[in-house]
């Protein structure tokens, strides 16, 4: 991943600025973890996002990460790439690799925790 760029991911995740949504990118109440890093990149290029209905779409992409954005970021695919994390289940630990959208949505970590698992692993 280009180093200048994760840095200015894992700031704004850090940040405070951006609330949490799951299921889309971007919708009206927030942004996933990517999201925000569609939402970066936007603003370096000055590129808007399009309303849909309650969500919205960078480069005609909604759910998942616009190839231009993995390009930029030097990303491998569409979905950030995919992290180790640690759960508990009837008292034992686990490790499980998931995505970013899983973690950002299934899993419920929130954007620290994310930046976390990105600032280590990616």
């Amino acid at each position: 991943m280009n180093p200048r760029i994760k840095q200015r991911w894992l700031d704004a995740l850090r940040s405070g600025e951006y609330k949490q949504t799951t299921g889309n990118l971007r919708d009206i109440n927030g942004f996933c973890c990517l999201g925000v890093l569609c939402d970066l990149q936007a603003q370096e290029r000055s590129t808007n996002w399009v309303k849909r209905n309650n969500s919205y779409g960078l480069y005609g992409e909604a759910q998942t990460l616009p190839l231009s954005v993995q390009e930029w970021a030097g990303l491998d695919n569409d979905i950030g790439g995919l992290v180790d994390f640690e759960y508990e289940k009837d008292g034992v630990m686990y490790v499980k690799s998931e995505s970013l959208p899983e973690i950002n949505d299934t899993w419920n970590k929130n954007f620290n925790e994310i930046a976390d698992l990105i600032e280590t692993q990616l």
